[in-house]
């Protein structure tokens, strides 16, 4: 009992004063109730009015009579349903009772319907008794105090341990002594799981704020020093948990200064991929035979490696070869990536979580959650280290092997986080680590029979490139199954300001939306509507606010705006900017500048139109440039409100984020509803990015995705196949039912 002592005082610690305190009582019941899943004969009801004929009635739910001690005596209300309660909801159920009984204001019904019996003699100092059963129940249990007394541990050294006395009784017609002991040792069982298998408390990752003059901006100045100095790193292939360096290697330069490099990487070849499959499927056994508590404890000591010993390196490799901000690359990753290697575990274990609600007599249901047949292919992207953590981490959490190809442009930041997650007790051949030709790296996945799922971030052409490839195999029966396909791509994100909108918020929301890590967030605000009435207040304010953006090296902390990734992102943003000086519809509000001589720096650009179908409101840059359209609401402002809803809606193929700004209630309401496919994210009165782990699931539909939702409990059932398994504990005596007797 430990253990549960243990927890209980953890849990009791971190409660409120209005919440109540848990005793043992709660765990007894539920172990109890787990251990009649095993053993229904004590759980069911003995009838004997007719003592020629006893009727034996098992019963499907696990409704507890719990003896109170009152000033009157001793009462027995019962607690229903306990097989589907949770520790803290029994123990929330108790406490009513109880108040319930030692006021008198127990009810007929809060007596009825009992089918098993706990006594807790403990409180009033009872130890060792022989509890009486109460018919037509056949069987009750005595809950002594619990004690300390002397044992010896595996290695025979003498201990304190802690002793709870429990004492049956049953009915010998009904139950025989091995039933009993059989029952109480899955009881026993099921106290120690239930201390010893719980997720910790799951809570968001801290932010840092790296104001001037702090430890923190030291340290992280101090991290981006050492790092560059480094550099480059040489980033190897794992494949059989094995490092090895390729004669073919690329360069991932510095954006912000491209001469040089922040990382070399080795490219894996056809045989090198194929290999790693064999590799990953070796370990597929002994991985997913591994206890979810095993799993589990690996992302999170991962979390709290990158949370702690490794957060300065982390966010220096992220801001150095990414191009991040200190604030940008601190809610990535840092915080995100801690957020969804913890949240994954919660998820899962709610997911496990969920069996059928209901038994027949003599008969236990239950599903398993296999991890999928085969491995998972996982392409990340650039844009957040958080993302490319997650992508190979959470299917491998539900035990299932991967095959990582990483971003060619965020390696360094890869590597490492490949290197924490080993560091915390991942087997090196679990999830493979294998850079290189994306086109040579996918040929060779998606033509392996035991393909079973690609979980991808990128872009929306590559992904629909993808998904008709696995569709063609699928077709040739290539396959062993049908290969799950979980993709988050591009957006068309959009801002819609109501004439009721706080003007200062909405301004400040679309710079920071539109311009945050150079609008290369899947998120990023790149297209914004604003009504005629507003626009004369707002346009200066726009132009203002975007004009106070630093540009250049986020080593420098007061800049804002750093580069894009690299030469081909450049060449397309700024070859845009050129286009559109000699487009009539296109009036450039600020910006428009660019500079590729030794970074890749975009300006922050604004443009404004007249046509709301002009293609910058379709297509995405995936850069720093917004394109407003304003809207004209001086004369109808309620039908220009709901036409330019449907413009929105139907405009982009995207349906990734949107906000709206607004005071008035009905307005916001109106776009909730005419907007509701629109986006996967709806934010109102903020901007269309900043998702967090926990707080707002993540993801589109439409051109933008599967919207499995990353950071959710659905995302984690992608990557799992269900097995319903039925167990009758009584033979059947006849093949006939009783509708064919005559």
């Amino acid at each position: 009992m430990g253990n549960i002592t243990s927890l209980r005082k953890t849990l009791n610690a971190s409660a409120t004063s209005k919440e109540q305190k848990l005793t043992h009582l709660p765990f007894v019941l539920k172990a109890v109730s787990l251990a009649f899943q095993h053993h229904p004969l004590l759980n069911a009801s003995l009838h004997t009015q007719d003592p020629k004929k006893p009727e034996l009635t098992y019963r499907g739910s696990h409704n507890f009579g719990v003896a109170v001690d009152t000033p009157s005596g001793l009462l027995v209300p019962v607690l229903k349903n306990v097989q589907d309660l949770s520790i803290v909801e029994i123990s929330q159920q108790l406490k009513q009772l109880s108040e319930k009984a030692r006021s008198g204001k127990l009810a007929p019904g809060d007596f009825s319907g009992g089918s098993f019996t706990v006594s807790n003699i403990g409180n009033i100092g009872g130890g060792v008794v022989s509890p009486v059963i109460s018919e037509p129940q056949v069987g009750i249990l005595g809950v002594g105090r619990s004690k300390l007394v002397p044992a010896f541990d595996e290695n025979e050294v003498l201990i304190r341990q802690e002793e709870l006395v429990l004492s049956w009784s049953a009915d010998h017609r009904v139950v025989d002594g091995a039933e009993c002991a059989s029952s109480r040792a899955v009881q026993k069982k099921g106290i120690a799981n239930l201390a010893n298998f719980q997720v910790p408390q799951i809570n968001n990752e801290p932010n840092k704020h790296y104001e001037k003059g702090s430890a923190d901006r030291e340290k992280l100045a101090a991290a981006m020093k050492s790092l560059r100095q480094r550099s480059p790193l040489e980033v190897p292939i794992v494949v059989n948990g094995k490092e090895t360096k390729t004669a073919n290697v690329s360069q991932q330069p510095f954006p912000m200064s491209h001469k040089d490099s922040i990382a070399s990487w080795s490219s894996a070849s056809a045989s090198d991929v194929s290999a790693s499959i064999d590799s990953a499927l070796k370990a597929k056994a002994s991985w997913e035979s591994l206890p979810f508590a095993d799993r589990a404890a690996v992302f999170l000591k991962a979390a709290d490696l990158v949370s702690g010993k490794y957060r300065y390196d982390i966010m220096a490799a992220t801001m150095l070869g990414q191009g991040k901000n200190a604030w940008q690359a601190e809610i990535d990753s840092a915080a995100e990536l801690c957020d969804f290697f913890r949240f994954n575990v919660k998820y899962a274990q709610e997911l496990y979580g969920h069996q059928p609600v209901h038994n027949s007599p003599g008969v236990w249901n239950r599903v398993e959650y296999r991890p999928l047949e085969g491995f998972v292919y996982a392409i990340t992207p650039f844009n957040f280290t958080a993302i490319a953590g997650n992508l190979p981490a959470a299917p491998a959490l539900m035990g299932n092997v991967v095959v990582w190809k990483p971003s060619p442009s965020a390696m360094a930041s890869n590597w490492l986080v490949y290197q924490i997650l080993l560091e915390a007790g991942l087997p090196k051949d679990v999830i493979q680590f294998v850079p290189g030709d994306a086109v040579e790296v996918t040929k060779t996945v998606l033509s392996h029979k035991q393909f079973a799922a690609l979980h991808y971030t990128g872009s929306t052409a590559v992904f629909r490139s993808l998904y008709g490839q696995i569709a063609n195999n699928v077709a040739e029966g290539k396959y062993q199954g049908y290969p799950r396909i979980i993709g988050e791509t591009g957006g068309k994100n959009f801002h819609l300001i109501h004439h009721s909108a706080n003007v200062e918020n909405a301004v400040i929301n679309t710079v920071r939306g539109a311009f945050e890590y150079q609008g290369q967030k899947c998120s990023a605000t790149s297209r914004a509507y604003w009504p005629k009435s507003l626009w004369e207040q707002a346009k200066p304010m726009l132009i203002e606010e975007t004009q106070k953006l630093k540009i250049g090296s986020p080593e420098s902390f007061d800049n804002f705006i750093g580069p894009v990734i690299h030469k081909g992102s450049f060449d397309k943003l700024s070859g845009a900017i050129d286009e559109a000086k000699s487009d009539s519809e296109l009036d450039c509000i600020v910006g428009g500048k660019y500079d590729g001589s030794e970074g890749y720096f975009i300006h922050p650009t604004i443009y404004e139109t007249k046509n709301p179908t002009h293609p910058n409101m379709q297509k995405e840059f995936f850069g720093p440039i917004l394109t407003v359209y304003v809207y004209d609401d001086t004369k109808n402002p309620e039908q220009a409100y709901l036409d330019i809803c449907k413009t929105i809606d139907e405009t982009s193929d995207y349906a990734l984020t949107g906000a709206i700004f607004a005071q008035d209630r009905m307005a916001l309401r109106t776009a909730e509803e005419n907007l509701r496919n629109s986006a996967g994210n709806f934010y109102l009165n903020c901007k269309s990015t900043g998702a967090v782990v926990g707080q707002q699931p993540f993801g589109g539909a439409r051109a933008s995705g599967t919207n499995d939702k990353a950071g959710s409990t659905n995302l984690q059932s992608r990557f799992v196949s269900m097995r319903a398994i039925k167990e009758q504990f009584v033979n059947d005596t006849s093949v006939l039912y009783p509708s064919n007797i005559v």
